[in-house]
């Protein structure tokens, strides 16, 4: 099943002591927390590296159609990659309308408006936009743009966009002279009204990163970033929001507080979640084909106490892929026959404790799975550090916490408890599908709650990490991003998930 012959010898893949690198992760610090001592909402990203040309950190109003977006904004911190053409926004905005069809079934045609507080290469300053969809997935056609003036770094603007209601908005920076612009003529209503503030980066281009040893300009470990905070949100019919509460409002807001972010030395993940959903903040290695990896975690107090709400502090680990189509000539099937093993810390029903277990995907989109085994370890303390370990030798994989070896399994002859039957694999044996191998999680569900863990000391196969470290040259310890595409962007951050991690909510 796999192709390591030996346990393997582990090394510190990361320890946390000089940020995320985004030679080694494929994300990096960001966060929506509310600043409980000042009563506003703090919004801060750094460089994401990913196949995309943009990436944003958005807070969704459920009031998609309001005509007036009032706020307070204070940009905190700035800095753009080694592309030219990057940019790093905060802003508030929306899409507003249709210039291409009276009732649009797609974004095709959609009028987005923001107001926005960064840099775009011209140093910190405030600028609008008005731009149309050309794609029915909403692909940016600017329309026009223009600046409202010069941006000082910890210094807080009001800033507003008014909207009446056919073509026409009206900006105003700072208290400053209104400016009325037209967009394109309205024929209806947008596919989805909504309205929402956060933060963008932009890269220089498809595949690029501001880190990124293939892009054009030379590399100088330059990472985009934006931080600053949000206060006062206004509409039309008054104050929305003045942060005033520690959490976010279920009844103003359509997304969730998370976090991931570095506090002395370690990696922190915390999300929030209003509903009865499962969220979660993850960390995902660049790393492939590693055949060991663990972690140092503890699941913190400050998570939700309750019956009710799981919190959960997770490694998950993609062993293999048993996909076969001999019409295909053995082409794996997207994610089904993805197997993957979990080691979890956890609170649920009111008890703390350590689980570890392994499913198998049953589709190829990664939506159904079916349990190859589930076993408690035993129960462990909220604030405590554990050190978690998965290695796999063959079909055998081994649990280790503390440095113990608590629990091994043979996948290939391992007899469930339900069915009473061996798991075989149903074909030929691939390496790990997709793009997901290992990663690590912090997780909350299925009740309001919120989950906060903190990580240290990543590890890996040795082999894994001196690959890791030949890539990550110099550490990079802060972190940015064409064309920008709002509506994918707020569905990934709604759901707070990447990929299709973990796709069981373990028992």
């Amino acid at each position: 099943m796999f192709t390591s012959t030996v346990f393997a010898t582990t090394a510190v893949l990361e320890d946390f002591s000089q940020g995320i690198s985004l030679s080694k992760y494929k994300s990096a610090e960001e966060s929506i927390l509310i600043d409980d001592t000042n009563q506003r909402l703090n919004f801060s990203q750094k460089a994401k590296a990913n196949k995309e040309n943009a990436r944003g950190n958005f807070g969704v109003l459920k009031n998609g159609d309001i005509n007036l977006i009032q706020a307070d904004l204070t940009l905190t911190k700035v800095s753009l990659g080694n592309s030219s053409t990057q940019q790093a926004l905060f802003s508030i905005g929306g899409t507003f309308y249709n210039a291409n069809n009276a009732a649009p079934t797609s974004a095709l045609g959609d009028v987005f408006v923001r107001l926005a507080i960064g840099d775009r290469g011209n140093g910190p300053e405030a600028w609008y936009e008005i731009y149309t969809s050309t794609t029915t997935d909403f692909t940016k056609s600017t329309v026009v743009t223009g600046k409202l003036g010069d941006v000082t770094l910890d210094t807080t603007y009001p800033v507003s966009i008014f909207y009446d209601g056919t073509k026409t908005f009206t900006f105003n920076f700072n208290n400053g002279e209104a400016i009325p612009v037209d967009g394109p003529n309205r024929l209806g209503a947008t596919s989805r009204s909504m309205r929402n503030v956060g933060t963008v980066l932009k890269f220089g281009g498809v595949n690029s990163t501001p880190n990124d040893l293939g892009d054009v300009v030379a590399d100088d470990k330059t990472l985009a970033t934006i931080s600053g905070h949000m206060d006062n949100l206004t509409s039309e019919a008054g104050l929305l929001d003045d942060f005033a509460d520690a959490n976010l409002s279920q009844a103003i807001w359509n997304f969730d507080q998370y976090s991931t972010t570095i506090v002395n030395q370690n990696l922190e993940m915390k999300v929030h979640n209003q509903v009865s959903e499962i969220k979660s903040v993850n960390l995902i290695p660049r790393q492939k084909r590693m055949t060991s990896f663990g972690a140092t975690v503890t699941l913190l107090s400050s998570s939700t106490q309750n019956a009710t709400t799981r919190i959960q502090a997770l490694l998950g680990h993609h062993l293999s892929n048993d996909t076969y189509n001999a019409a295909n000539g053995d082409v794996m099937n997207g994610y089904e026959g993805a197997i993957e093993t979990y080691f979890v810390i956890e609170r649920k029903e009111g008890v703390n404790r350590a689980t570890v277990s392994a499913a198998r995907s049953e589709d190829a989109a990664g939506d159904k799975s079916s349990d190859i085994f589930f076993e408690t370890i035993k129960e462990i303390n909220l604030d405590q550090a554990y050190v978690l370990l998965i290695e796999q030798d063959g079909t055998v994989v081994t649990y280790k916490m503390d440095g113990t070896l608590v629990h091994t399994v043979d996948l290939a002859t391992y007899v469930t408890e339900e069915e009473g039957s061996a798991y075989v694999p149903t074909g030929n044996l691939y390496a790990p599908s997709g793009e997901v191998e290992s990663y690590i999680f912090t997780r909350v569900g299925m009740a309001a709650g919120k989950a906060h863990a903190r990580f240290d000391d990543i590890v890996a196969d040795a082999a894994s990490v001196t690959a890791a470290n030949a890539a990550d040259a110099t550490p990079a310890s802060s972190g940015g991003s064409g064309a920008f595409n709002p509506l994918p962007f707020i569905s990934v951050w709604l759901l707070l998930i990447g990929f299709r991690l973990g796709r069981r909510y373990v028992n």
